[in-house]
């Protein structure tokens, strides 16, 4: 795990008041405004992920037609990705960074960005 990425995790906590935020084997989960974001160290890069809804029993292609439009250069996602898995029926939207990019700053836009993008698509 990198020590950068855990201060990065930290001092968002005291900065969003919750000041013992720590990663727990890489990984720490969040929820603003019903919105649940899950952060994982992985490697090198920081993802983050989140459930935005349920495929419909019917109709799954057209919904997958509209993620994959909306994921297309990102034109609808700010960067981030739209997914569904099939076998388990969920949608989520990710989003992945290397870590060595991230600064406290960059941290809290990138946080504000993916929450603003999950609540877009729930």
């Amino acid at each position: 795990m990198s020590q950068e990425f855990e201060q990065i995790i930290t001092r968002f906590g005291k900065t969003i008041g919750i000041p013992d935020l720590k990663l727990t084997d890489g990984y720490c989960c969040l929820i603003f405004d019903e919105v649940v974001v899950n952060i994982e160290e992985r490697g090198d890069s920081a993802f983050f992920y989140t459930t935005i809804g349920e495929l419909p029993a019917e109709g799954r292609a057209t919904v997958c037609e509209t993620l994959l439009n909306a994921n297309y250069l990102y034109r609808e996602t700010q960067g981030c990705t739209l997914g569904a898995d099939v076998k388990s029926g969920v949608i989520v939207v990710a989003y992945q960074t290397p870590v060595a990019v991230l600064t406290d700053p960059r941290f809290e836009r990138l946080v504000e960005n993916f929450i603003q993008v999950a609540e877009t698509w729930t």
